[in-house]
């Protein structure tokens, strides 16, 4: 989860010589990194955040239980986009951990040029509950989230 790594990374791909063996030495340094699995990721993030239960998070979400435990236990390798950011909201991500989520699913990071997502990241980014964040949306004539 070090963003950090990700920028070292490019560093080390940018300084390269436009030589095959390059690429092969990088390989050879780099050639074992992986990126983590959504599940990893979800599990790795509440291990870091005592204060976070894997009940909690999926009742506060508004997901249904059975579809939510499967993003943790790596059933649910590519959830919809509108049912993982629930549990990100539930799991009070920044929307950069809920960007990296989305991406470890496959899924579009939030837009800010769509209107749903631009009303997500609003959201996000004040820390409100999933409740808050479908009264928000419904305020502004947008559908709410996580209904099961």
């Amino acid at each position: 989860m070090n963003d950090e790594r990700t920028t070292e990374l490019l560093h080390s791909l940018n300084s390269l010589s436009g030589q095959p063996d390059g690429y092969a030495q990088f390989l050879q340094i780099h050639g074992s990194e992986k990126l983590p699995s959504l599940c990893e990721y979800l599990n790795e993030y509440i291990s870091t955040h005592p204060d976070l239960k894997l009940n909690q998070i999926i009742h506060a979400s508004n997901v249904s239980k059975d579809y939510a435990h499967q993003f943790f236990n790596g059933h649910a390798k590519h959830p919809d986009k509108y049912k993982l950011i629930p549990v990100c909201i539930a799991m009070r991500m920044s929307v950069k951990e809920t960007d990296r989520a989305l991406f470890l699913a496959g899924q579009p990071k939030l837009y800010a040029k769509d209107p749903l997502d631009a009303a997500l990241i609003i959201c996000i980014n004040r820390k409100y509950t999933m409740a808050e964040t479908n009264e928000f949306l419904e305020a502004n004539g947008l559908q709410p989230l996580g209904e099961s």
